[in-house]
């Protein structure tokens, strides 16, 4: 890869330009339209200074002003449908933006036919980091963020432009001056991010303790235990580890911000005093001077405005940068896995064979199996009785392939596993683990999805609880088979 290939290839992959084309393509129409209302915006206020401008300049040359009356009063009154129109927009696309992100994390952390990826806590971290759990902000603000951004940076720079008619080096003075402000406030709040990203263990071991005071799985353990205080300490202990960084380099950024802004308030003060002087020497015309001032307070607002949009944008676009690592950290995991392609149908009839396996949960130093040799006849029933820790869940997910052999390998009528398709395969087992799901759907939904992909099919539905023997449980709740399970 050459230099500028690859230098392209980083600029790509950037979160904020990764964001634009995320807004781009959730819905390419609302895209476009939102890309006009934006330069709209950012040309209101200028175009409002230079049209008061010329309106001064008519009536000091006793020329007619009702043509600039009516422009100014148009460019008023579309500027406050403008705003309005922009956060209707900016509120749909970023619902786009984060149903695409959702969807594409969910197919992403389908993809893997196992679950060693689910119990990663270091991808479990990004996963939190990228619904945005640790600040409160979705991928989906980047819309909101880009768009104050961009409002907000094309109104200064067309204020610059008329500052420039003026004095050009003194456009060039506030340009810099805002440059180090927005640079400073821009660092803090990069760091304060980092800061959310890094302690991402500490906010998801908080956000688990509040889940045991708040949720309904675990309420019953709690009263009786009286576990509520040592939930909320717990939570607290974590989530104020991690804020009392953040609110530090608050402090210490603030200082840094405090310090651009004085640069900036020492060149917009100059500029202010520049053009008064230069209005009281008679040395510009009144609508150059009205012009002028009402640019220079667009500049000076610049680094207002820019503040919080910049910090929302920063915050969502962190939340980007991990969904798009775990895409590719999950992406190369699932390349480097044998996928069989092989049908299981009729697997097995002869045996499944364990031959010396060996396997250790990804993280820890020991093996829960080391060289085991076990050989299941098929039509057979078998029942595995060991002590808590002694492997038997461990066993169930190495033969429903959640989790493959560190080494050695199993086999189904002599067939390795890892050639046979996963999802083949799993049609063909019927597991139910300690910890097992308990889904909020109907009955239908529970039973048809599960045992042959169809929950609609009636007939279908009621061989299958005939076969099972809960015919008669269905048929006397209310609903039926409409029955809500929770």
């Amino acid at each position: 890869m050459s230099g500028a290939t690859k230098w392209f290839h980083d600029l790509m992959q950037r979160p904020r330009v990764v964001a634009h084309h995320m807004i781009w393509t959730a819905n390419k129409r609302l895209a476009v339209l939102l890309a006009v209302f934006i330069v709209a915006g950012g040309a209101t206020a200028p175009l409002y200074a230079l049209g008061i401008g010329r309106l001064i300049a008519a009536a000091s040359r006793h020329q007619s002003t009702t043509g600039w009356l009516i422009a100014i009063g148009l460019l008023y009154a579309v500027s406050q449908a403008l705003g309005p129109a922009r956060d209707a927009i900016t509120y749909t696309l970023n619902r786009r933006v984060d149903d695409q992100v959702r969807s594409r994390m969910m197919r992403v952390m389908l993809s893997p036919h196992g679950v060693a990826h689910l119990e990663d806590p270091v991808l479990q971290d990004k996963l939190e980091l990228a619904r945005g759990i640790a600040w409160g902000l979705t991928p989906g603000m980047v819309v909101e963020g880009l768009s104050a951004m961009w409002v907000a940076r094309l109104s200064a720079i067309g204020s610059l432009l008329l500052v420039a008619r003026f004095r050009w080096w003194l456009a060039l003075m506030l340009l810099v001056a805002s440059l180090i402000t927005l640079r400073s406030k821009r660092n803090s709040f990069i760091n304060m991010t980092t800061l959310y990203s890094q302690g991402a263990e500490k906010l998801r071991r908080s956000s688990y303790f509040r889940e045991v005071a708040l949720s309904r799985n675990s309420s019953k353990e709690t009263r009786i235990f009286g576990l509520g205080p040592w939930a909320v300490g717990r939570f607290d202990g974590a989530w104020l580890d991690t804020m009392r960084e953040v609110w530090d380099e608050r402090k210490r950024g603030g200082l840094v911000v405090v310090a651009g802004l004085t640069v900036k308030g020492v060149a917009t003060v100059f500029a202010f005093v520049f053009v008064a002087r230069t209005a009281f020497d008679d040395q510009m015309q009144l609508s150059t001077f009205i012009v002028t001032v009402q640019a220079l307070i667009g500049v000076a607002a610049l680094s207002m405005v820019l503040g919080n949009p910049e910090l929302i944008l920063e915050q969502a676009t962190a939340a980007i940068r991990p969904a798009m690592e775990l895409e590719h950290t999950i992406g190369e995991h699932s390349a480097s896995v044998i996928r069989g392609t092989r049908c299981a149908d009729g697997m097995p009839s002869q045996s499944i064979r364990f031959e010396n396996v060996s396997f250790g949960y990804p993280g820890r130093d020991d093996l829960v199996f080391d060289g085991l040799d076990l050989e299941l006849p098929a039509g057979r029933s078998l029942a595995v009785v060991g002590d808590n820790g002694a492997g038997k869940t461990t066993l169930v997910k190495l033969l429903t392939r959640l989790y493959d052999p560190t080494t050695g390998r199993i086999t189904v009528d002599g067939v390795a596993l890892a050639e046979i398709d996963p999802a083949s395969w799993h049609e063909r087992i019927g597991a139910i683990f300690q910890d097992f799901g308990r889904y909020a759907l109907t009955a239908a939904d529970n039973v048809g999805l599960s045992a042959f992909g169809e929950p609609h099919d009636l007939d279908a539905l009621n061989r299958v609880a005939g076969r099972v023997g809960i015919q008669s449980l269905i048929d006397g709740w209310e609903h039926g088979w409409d029955s809500m399970l929770n």
